[in-house]
């Protein structure tokens, strides 16, 4: 299962994979390593460079159906991933607040856009966010959502939003690479036990920005990068959950 975005097209796959020793896994997929500044994610952003992992992202995997943004958008790199899914023949659904299902032990659920991005100032605000929740720890994909729509998240679900994100461990993948268009308000609701951030090395914006990683630092998350670990897989110690790395961002 993949979800993807109309101009981003990478993976976080946000179910469990079952080692040989009966572990369980959460894989954080940015595509082929090195590849520009890439995201993990069910985003709607617009730069080129946001497409760089479609390959990476499809490659050795089987893909079934995707979901992508209702923005309208029209620019090549938002062509170039629908064609990538439409080469492998998946269609695309479009994705709206309230759609929901169930992936392995997880079950999902979209906290935006609204119905055909009604009310999305751009693309990033018209962002696929969504909360994933287990029996052992929660995951909440952020895509490139800024602080606007972050707190346009809390007034259209409240207390249940925070609840049902706090209910277990909470990971976090943040929303644009860590940068600064961040809501310190949401950022503290949310109180992330892990924080993961898919972000090129050495990237030209300056991602992550030292303000994101200081908010992160001050609500004690555990923070990881994949420009410093590369791939970042989640894992289940007893009953703590423990990062581990493979490869270079």
């Amino acid at each position: 299962y993949l979800s993807s975005a109309v101009s981003e097209l990478a993976a976080l796959e946000a179910a469990w994979h079952r080692a040989a020793e009966g572990g369980a896994h959460l894989v954080l997929v940015t595509g082929e390593p090195g590849v520009g500044n890439g995201s993990a994610a069910r985003t709607a952003g617009g730069a080129s460079v946001d497409v760089a992992g479609v390959a990476g992202a499809l490659k050795r995997r089987s893909v079934t159906s995707a979901l992508i943004s209702p923005f309208v958008d029209e620019r090549p790199a938002a062509t170039m991933a629908k064609d990538a899914l439409r080469q492998i023949g998946v269609t695309p659904t479009y994705a709206e607040r309230g759609m929901h299902g169930q992936l392995g032990d997880f079950s999902w659920v979209i906290l935006s856009p609204e119905a055909g991005a009604k009310g999305a100032a751009n693309s990033n605000d018209a962002s696929i966010t969504m909360l994933w929740q287990s029996s052992v720890f929660n995951l909440a994909t952020m895509a490139d959502l800024g602080a606007a729509g972050q707190d346009r998240l809390l007034g259209q679900n409240g207390s249940w939003l925070i609840a049902a994100a706090r209910s277990r461990p909470l990971v976090l993948k943040v929303s644009h690479h860590g940068s600064a268009d961040q809501s310190s308000r949401f950022m503290s609701e949310l109180a992330p036990d892990i924080a993961l951030i898919s972000v090129g090395k050495e990237n030209s914006y300056g991602h992550p920005t030292s303000k994101t990683l200081k908010l992160l630092a001050g609500l004690g998350a555990k923070i990881f990068r994949t420009d410093e670990s590369g791939a970042i897989a989640i894992s289940l110690d007893g009953n703590q959950l423990r990062a581990s790395f493979r490869g270079q961002g």
